[in-house]
């Protein structure tokens, strides 16, 4: 579902809802997929639309028969894209040969009843008949009365959006005019500024039973992270989910006492202890580093069987914190790593607000090379490791 999977060119999502907007206002046609059977059924339509602390409205309207209405009222969901390009290769604006501005989202159509009082009817007409450029006359009311008229109300979760060039403000929306291409006197877009700045978040209603807090920032609920969707079967959870005194429901010492595989973790778990290896050793030492605020660990499962861990650690208390993750030898060559590490990322980035997630790897390491490669950007390298980052 549009929203759930996190943005791959993260630096290219727009959150701002007013900059979403106004994308939307340069924007005359949707594309409205349905499901028809073995095959998607993908239809250009005109529409309205209306901006709301909850959703974005979209509103459509055709004629009352057709094969689009039969398909949407047997299957309501349907997936929106609207997009727009300006090809500019004889002139560069700002160093850039070519911009668009896509917006896509996802929602459930129905049919909104006319002449209701305090209905949505009168209201969908009205936001069509604008954003086509037309004032209601004597002839476009009635004639619009006797079209049906559709509501695709889209969650803001359910809403992505993205340009190709970095964009700071409302002003920057709209593409360059004919005369702003040749006078243009404008520098290079700032690109550092571009991949570095605070994501827009919508106001988050406080957890029922927030955990422990981070470094600076508050740690929200809930105790179990989602990778992809709830059907999956990997899932991450906090260590310390498991009371005190409790059993384990893992084998913990198989995975940090694997020499062989952790040559490259870069700490030595059972020297670190300073005494005899147990069986809750290194998962007291994981609760003990959280309620220290110095590190939170992350128990990797699948199918409820531990395959690894994911450990955010070294908040520096500016917003930045760095992530490591390993995955048991024999759970190899599935992503399970990729997809756990990512999901921690993003839960850092956007549910507890760190400003940058930092990860490094060594030189040698060439899977880790490759799972941060795709999941990350790189920042650097010395004689041992290469580091990656990943900010809002």
């Amino acid at each position: 579902m549009i929203g759930s999977v996190p943005m791959r060119k993260f630096e290219s999502q727009v959150h701002d809802r007013g900059m979403i907007a106004a994308m939307l206002e340069m924007i005359p046609i949707v594309h409205v997929g349905l499901h028809d059977g073995d095959w998607p059924y993908v239809v250009p339509m005109s529409f309205g639309y209306e901006v709301t602390e909850e959703a974005l409205r979209v509103y459509l309207h055709c004629a009352r028969e057709g094969h689009k209405v039969e398909l949407w009222r047997k299957d309501p969901r349907v997936s929106l894209t609207f997009s727009i390009f300006q090809n500019r290769p004889n002139q560069p604006y700002r160093g850039s040969i070519h911009d668009y501005r896509s917006v896509m989202a996802n929602g459930v159509i129905r049919q909104l009843e006319r002449g209701k009082s305090g209905g949505l009817h009168g209201r969908g007409v009205q936001a069509i008949l604008r954003h086509n450029g037309r004032r209601p006359n004597p002839f476009s009311v009635p004639h619009y009365q006797f079209m049906d008229v559709y509501l695709v109300e889209c969650r803001w979760e359910n809403v992505t959006a993205k340009s190709e060039e970095p964009m700071e403000s409302l002003a920057d929306v709209p593409f360059p005019t004919p005369e702003e291409l040749r006078g243009s006197t404008k520098p290079p877009y700032d690109y550092d500024a571009f991949f570095t700045r605070k994501v827009y978040l919508p106001a988050q209603k406080p957890p029922a039973a927030p955990a422990p807090a981070l470094p600076g920032v508050e740690c929200p609920s809930p105790q179990i992270i989602w990778i992809g969707c709830p059907t999956r079967p990997l899932r991450l959870g906090f260590w310390w989910d498991i009371p005190a005194g409790e059993p384990l429901d893992c084998d913990l010492l198989a995975l940090v006492l694997d020499r062989e595989r952790n040559r490259w973790w870069g700490y030595d778990d059972a020297a670190g202890l300073g005494g005899p290896v147990e069986e809750r050793s290194f998962f007291d030492v994981a609760r003990r580093d959280f309620e220290n605020r110095l590190a939170v660990n992350f128990a990797i499962r699948l199918d409820g069987k531990l395959i690894g861990e994911a450990v955010l650690y070294r908040f520096d208390y500016q917003g930045g914190a760095e992530l490591g993750c390993r995955i048991d030898r024999a759970y190899d060559g599935h992503g399970y790593g990729t997809e756990a590490f990512a999901a921690v990322a993003n839960w850092g980035l956007y549910r507890v607000q760190l400003n940058r997630v930092l990860a490094k790897c060594y030189r040698e390491n060439e899977a880790s090379f490759k799972m941060l490669s795709s999941c990350m950007r790189r920042s650097g390298e010395d004689e041992t490791f290469f580091y990656f980052e990943k900010p809002v």
